[in-house]
């Protein structure tokens, strides 16, 4: 319901389909509502949050040691230390995911930002719509661009997608060798057929072949 297009909202206005005059402060309304829920409300939690895990991060690696034996002396150091260091690496993870939003979005949410506030004021050019499609444009990459962070900085991710990739590649290639198997097979008995000839032939004088499941069985029909 925060996007602009309701049924109720548009008509015909001069020949064209748009929405109407009397209901488009309506409009404007949710485009705002649009900017906080989308935009601002994000940036801020993130920035905040962010913030707060990397001074956490700062704290944890200036004093390891004491951090550690302070709130876990009774746990084994060495599982510790390596559940701490799985913990910073996710952590460093998600870090690059938020940063990665709040930079490819920046553009689109500045300019979006501005036009609700002062666009009314000013006649929009043609320069600032453009400006608008393109970072709106980049601003859609941010929604594809998390599995590539995945790829670069999560090793574990990177392992379990080459261990996919290998498994599909497996698959393929028995696949073809599958069917390669039986090409080889009839292009290496050229016979084939001339045989099924012979055994078509032998059923008409008086021996007969029955089809069993361990090979062939010879008998003999006399007529």
């Amino acid at each position: 319901l925060i996007y602009s297009y309701l049924p109720f909202l548009i008509g015909i206005v001069n020949g064209q389909c748009f929405s109407l005059k009397h209901l488009r402060w309506i409009n404007e309304l949710m485009d705002i509502v649009d900017c906080f829920v989308v935009f601002l409300i994000p940036y801020i939690s993130i920035i905040v949050m962010n913030t707060i895990i990397l001074i956490s991060l700062r704290r944890m690696k200036q004093s390891p040691h004491e951090f550690l034996f302070r709130n876990h002396s009774q746990l084994n150091k060495i599982r510790e230390i390596t559940r701490r260091n799985a913990s910073r690496k996710m952590t460093k993870l998600l870090l690059a995911v938020s940063t990665s939003y709040l930079i490819i979005c920046a553009p689109y949410a500045s300019i979006h930002t501005w036009r609700l506030l002062y666009g009314h004021k000013i006649v929009e050019t043609k320069l600032i719509l453009l400006l608008e499609k393109y970072f709106h444009s980049i601003y859609q990459i941010s929604f594809a661009i998390n599995f590539y962070i995945y790829i670069l900085f999560d090793s574990k991710f990177r392992r379990e997608w080459k261990r996919l990739f290998m498994k599909l590649k497996i698959n393929i290639c028995h696949c073809f060798r599958h069917s390669s198997f039986y090409d080889n097979e009839d292009s290496l008995n050229p016979n084939h057929s001339s045989n099924c000839e012979q055994f078509q032939l032998m059923d008409r004088n008086s021996p007969c072949t029955i089809l069993t499941t361990s090979g062939f069985a010879f008998g003999f029909k006399y007529k």
